[in-house]
């Protein structure tokens, strides 16, 4: 790549990653705002944790609960849905 295209494709890339971020936090932010048990679970674990020294890269770490709400927030709207299966044999 060469100057124009080298910006552009950067861009790109930037985009793209800004969207799916901001789409996986918007439909996260849906699903506690619909489950509040599960919002105060987590906000609960995330209080907890800050008490032990503010927000670190250990102490995010350290948010188990935050964490399974992410990876299930990612499982019930994938911000890019790919099948990557293959059948091995013809379905009758």
């Amino acid at each position: 790549f060469e100057g124009d295209q080298l910006v552009a494709q950067s861009v790109i890339f930037f985009i793209a990653g800004l969207e799916t971020s901001a789409v996986t936090i918007a439909f996260g932010m849906y699903e506690l705002a619909k489950q509040p048990e599960l919002q105060e679970r987590v906000r609960e674990e995330i209080l907890d944790i800050l008490k032990d020294g503010g927000l670190t890269y250990e102490n995010v770490l350290k948010m188990k609960y935050l964490n399974k709400v992410i990876n299930e927030t990612l499982r019930l709207y994938p911000p890019a849905p790919i099948l990557d299966r293959v059948a091995s044999e013809d379905y009758k």
